[in-house]
């Protein structure tokens, strides 16, 4: 990232910060949806003796698999939130290098 100015990194930051905390709400979102799945899941009991195939276990499965695409959108979230904090770490990394290099003392 190059910062021209204090105003454009102000800006990358209030843009990062902005689509932060939508990323944020949708953890958030993902979060009450992959609870709601597991207590549907806990509502089936999972018939050992009838195998993996038969139609008494067709909720129990159909919701096993709502929990499963419900824990992966999480865990794609939570990704995605630790790669924007890296993000806003190497930002400040550059702000602050860039800083440096123009406020340098002249040596004569």
């Amino acid at each position: 990232m190059d910062f021209n100015s204090r105003d454009t990194y102000l800006a990358a930051r209030a843009q990062w910060k902005a689509d932060y905390n939508q990323l944020s709400a949708d953890i958030r979102v993902a979060r009450r949806e992959f609870n709601e799945a597991q207590r549907a899941l806990s509502k089936h009991k999972y018939d050992w003796k009838a195998g993996y195939n038969s139609e008494t276990n067709k909720p129990y499965l159909e919701a096993e698999k709502l929990v499963d695409k419900a824990r992966g959108q999480r865990y794609r979230l939570r990704q995605q939130a630790n790669e924007a904090l890296q993000e806003l770490s190497s930002a400040k990394e550059e702000a602050r290098r860039q800083w440096e290099a123009a406020h340098r003392p002249v040596e004569v």
